[in-house]
């Protein structure tokens, strides 16, 4: 407790995520260029301290730097094309740079490269996480797509995949914390996870430490199995039809060839996807239960009013997740199962 605590102990905590907040309230209520970059570096330098707010973490300190980093050069592309801007349209106001919506081959450059940077970056990662955080930039070039088209059905698209992708999203992350609970109990004694940097802060960081995980929880993994295909875009899941929509819109304004890229890093994306179920339902399990606690019997007292009803006595394995997580889970997948008997947007 003390150690997941830690950033509590901070008392500049509440104040850093008041600047995050404060930041994202500003950057989603303003319509100039120079307002929104200072929403931003408000919202990101909040982010900076919060990642590296371990400071004996070493993965937070490289983490944090590495966003440092990366950040300060985005900032730069955001001031070079903010100049650029406003050197040609003599203004920064979003209005009244409609006109640059004009400007398609730009856009599509850039459209493209975004989708081709998360598909191609995410084929290369081991670790889940951020496997899932390059996912996002080739679900963002969907997103785009649907934004520069610029038509009552592309807005309805862009909004549907929006949130569908967020259920999604969350359904995942939830269900990661849910792995790593239902493996308090198990141990892992392959070299590669003894290996890892902090695994007792979080459970679930390398897409092996899946393998085999059908045959401990099979409910756990088909839930993550119905969100990967949802994100995959296989029908007829809710992710198929926020894409369907999205390919739709941009056919009818005749992007044929964007419409094809976007299929393509799809399909890209859909290997590495693919290879998480793939482990978790077709290898083998590296886990076995800890010796110390495979023959612990578990004592527990039920009481209604203050009255002992029955003493039960239960071993480890008995141990399942709790309601909140389990009724999220399910909630969220049936949500992403069940979408195709009512597809209205």
């Amino acid at each position: 407790m003390d150690k997941m605590g830690e950033q509590f102990k901070i008392i500049e905590y509440p104040l850093i995520l008041l600047f995050i907040i404060t930041g994202a309230v500003f950057l989603i209520s303003t319509s100039d260029l120079v307002s929104i970059f200072l929403s931003i570096e408000l919202q990101s330098y909040g982010l900076y301290l919060l990642s590296t707010l371990y400071r004996n973490s070493e993965l937070a300190t490289s983490g944090g730097l590495t966003y440092f980093l990366l950040g300060g050069l985005s900032s730069c592309f955001i001031l070079l094309g903010t100049s650029l801007l406003y050197a040609n349209s003599g203004t920064t106001n979003l209005d009244g740079i409609y006109v640059v919506t004009s400007i398609s081959d730009l856009g599509f450059l850039f459209k493209l490269n975004v989708q081709f940077t998360g598909a191609v970056l995410g084929l290369t990662q081991i670790r889940i996480k951020r496997l899932f955080a390059y996912s996002t930039i080739s679900h963002v070039g969907f997103i785009l797509l649907a934004l520069s088209i610029n038509s009552i059905e592309s807005i309805q698209a862009f909004i549907f995949y929006l949130m569908q992708y967020s259920i999604t999203n969350l359904n995942a992350f939830i269900i990661l914390v849910s792995i790593g609970f239902s493996l308090f109990y198990y141990v892992n004694d392959t070299k590669e996870y003894k290996q890892l940097a902090e695994k007792e802060n979080s459970p679930i960081q390398l897409i092996s430490q899946l393998k085999g995980y059908f045959y401990i929880n099979p409910v756990l993994a088909l839930s993550l199995t119905i969100t990967i295909f949802s994100f995959v875009g296989i029908p007829p899941l809710i992710g198929f039809f926020a894409k369907q929509m999205v390919l739709s819109a941009a056919l009818d304004s005749g992007y044929v060839f964007l419409a094809l890229v976007a299929i393509l890093t799809s399909v890209i994306s859909a290997v590495y996807y693919l290879n998480i179920i793939k482990q978790v339902f077709f290898d083998k399990p590296e886990y076995k239960i800890k010796d110390e606690t495979k023959d612990i019997n578990l004592e527990a007292n039920i009481i209604q009013n203050n009255v002992l009803i029955k003493k039960i006595t239960f071993k480890v394995d008995s141990i399942r997740l709790s309601s909140p997580l389990t009724n999220t889970i399910s909630i969220l997948s049936l949500t992403i199962l069940l979408f195709m008997f009512i597809p209205q947007e």
